[in-house]
């Protein structure tokens, strides 16, 4: 990150909104969600936690297995965020907007089998 933009964003006291990535890099870890192999948190800003955050969901086979992946190397709920949904965060606390929903560990059967019934 920008030490300065990271320096201005920590000490605001207003609103501050981030779109995709920018949602994403708010928690103190992030895994940016790309169609490769490669796997790997980043440190984000840490301005929300215990939560992570994925953005762009589409309800397919590529992101129930990325959620599944998320869930069982982070062991901590992920706040799944499809093109018309939304997170109001503040503090440790969180509202969630339109189709926005969260996936957590004890989810991870229900998941698993939705998977397996989409891939075959």
């Amino acid at each position: 990150f920008d030490q300065g933009l990271e320096e201005i964003v920590r000490n605001y006291q207003g609103l501050v909104i981030g779109i995709s990535a920018g949602a994403e890099i708010l928690c103190d870890s992030f895994f940016p969600l790309l169609e490769e192999e490669s796997y790997e948190f980043h440190t984000g800003l840490d301005l929300f936690h215990g939560v992570d955050i994925m953005t762009h969901y589409e309800g397919d086979a590529w992101h129930l297995g990325a959620i599944i992946r998320r869930l069982e190397d982070a062991g901590r709920p992920q706040i799944i965020l499809p093109e018309n949904g939304a997170v109001i965060l503040d503090g440790d606390h969180f509202d969630l907007l339109g189709d926005a929903f969260v996936a957590d560990v004890p989810d991870l059967n229900e998941i698993y089998s939705l998977y397996q019934s989409m891939i075959g």
